[in-house]
């Protein structure tokens, strides 16, 4: 059976300019200096797996930027334009993003275009008024030329500022896709909306024993409602059930990964910086259990990292004679998008052979 993304041909995106990834493994390594696009090369990867969705066009947008953050943010238009290439052309000009795939995802071809617009909407109103009232509101129009199932066809939506945006049931169903940021672990509701799935799915118990790899004295995993709110408990042998809140990011991450690599059964799993908040101590064990996982549940891994821990980790992570792990160094060059492609074998003899710096 063919993975998810067999060829990944990324003509324009963000700041992406003509880069391919070709013949990705069931476990890809994006790597390269900052800037080199790593990030949003996994953002390309995600669009393509519900580009007909615009409240996943808005979460794309807009992911980069927590919500935590006490900045002033960029509109929701503004926010939806710089997915789309900057070319230096007059704001009136419409932009494109070009992205074509091969593999188990159902839309092969998408070429998307952007356009700034304003309406007269409807005033959005927490409680009722007898007057309706309108008022002039901008949006991002997007018009989706996409290929899927041997027929080319085409879908636009309009995304207007500070309107209720809500996910389609897709008629073209792709590979379901989690996507993992470096904050992420640190989002109080998705770890309970992931335990609960663990739960559901008969996989807890891989949860504690791959928690157990940070702290040996975990024993489980529980969710309680001390007051208003559920709370997620780590169940400790010498304290009893400890909130997960009070854990630091060690704990943190590994549990996030744990359910994430559960989610995206079947599919892609997407994760930017994976050594983030685990100690290199705990990598051998955590991403043994995250490469087998993805065997076993069937799900292509895209990571991004700066550490060669984490690469090592990864390479010695496999012990199968498939080579499953690829990574693409990324870069620039000319003014357009580079990549260089190592196969296992070769990264393998690369840095534990020779030590040699693949970053």
């Amino acid at each position: 059976m063919p993975l998810p993304i067999e060829h990944l041909d990324i003509t324009a995106f963000r700041g992406l300019r003509h880069l391919k990834l070709e013949k990705p493994g069931r476990v890809n390594l994006l790597v390269g200096l900052n800037d080199s696009g790593k990030t949003s090369v996994l953002e390309a990867i995600a669009l393509m797996s519900r580009p007909l969705d615009p409240a996943w066009w808005l979460r794309l947008a807009q992911q980069r930027e927590p919500s935590q953050v006490p900045l002033r943010r960029l509109s929701r238009t503004d926010r939806i334009r710089w997915l789309f290439p900057s070319s230096g052309r007059p704001e009136s000009e419409r932009a494109e993003v070009v992205i074509n795939a091969e593999g188990r995802i159902p839309i092969t071809a998408m070429a998307a275009r952007f356009n700034r617009v304003v309406a007269m909407r409807p005033v959005v109103r927490f409680f009722k008024q007898e007057i309706p009232q309108e008022h002039e509101t901008p949006g991002a129009e997007l018009q989706i030329d996409f290929h899927a199932a041997g027929q080319s066809r085409t879908h636009a939506f309009t995304l207007w500022q500070n309107e209720p945006v809500r996910s389609i049931d897709q008629e073209i169903a792709g590979p379901h896709c989690e996507v993992v940021l470096a904050y992420h672990h640190w989002m109080p509701t998705i770890p309970i909306r992931g335990y609960s799935q663990a739960r559901l799915e008969g996989t807890s118990e891989d949860l504690t024993a791959l928690l157990s790899l940070i702290d040996p004295e975990i024993r489980g995993l529980e969710i309680l409602q001390p007051e208003d709110e559920p709370v997620l408990y780590v169940t400790h042998a010498t304290h009893g059930p400890v909130p997960l809140s009070v854990y630091g990011d060690g704990i943190r991450r590994t549990l996030l990964l744990a359910e994430s690599v559960v989610k995206a059964k079947g599919g892609l799993l997407l994760i930017d910086e994976i050594e983030t908040g685990i100690h290199v101590s705990a990598l051998g064990g955590v991403y043994s259990w995250l490469v087998r996982a993805c065997r076993e549940l069937d799900v292509q891994l895209f990571v991004t990292t700066h550490s060669l821990e984490a690469i090592d980790a990864l390479l010695a992570a496999d012990t199968t004679p498939e080579q499953d792990v690829v990574a693409f160094k990324l870069g620039r060059q000319g003014g357009q998008s580079a990549v260089k492609r190592y196969g296992e074998d070769q990264l393998k003899w690369m840095r534990f052979e020779r030590g040699l710096e693949v970053r």
